[in-house]
């Protein structure tokens, strides 16, 4: 946190896929792990981070702990990759 009580974030409203992930790492303090996708999500929201990020983490299933930034980051790609596999062969999860 900086003189002003901010956290020297400063958002990026043109984030794209690489851009994220290096967001996600600068604002999850190294502390933070190993944890759940659910203490990551209350780590973010302790710093105010965008909403584009809080989303990111909505898929990580309940209990499942991460022993770094890089694997909650390995993982949540790997999860938005298998969703655009799933849409792109017209399957629904509606039944």
């Amino acid at each position: 946190m900086d003189s002003s009580g901010t956290t020297g974030y400063q958002p990026n409203p043109g984030s794209d896929e690489a851009t994220w992930r290096a967001e996600l790492s600068n604002l999850l303090d190294p502390s933070t792990f190993p944890c759940t996708g659910e203490d990551a999500l209350v780590a973010l929201l302790r710093v105010h981070a965008p909403s584009r990020l809080l989303q990111r983490l909505g898929g990580v299933p309940p209990g499942m702990r991460f022993l770094c930034v890089e694997l909650l980051v390995a993982h949540i790609s790997a999860e938005a990759n298998r969703q655009r596999q799933h849409a792109g062969n017209g399957e629904s999860d509606l039944l």
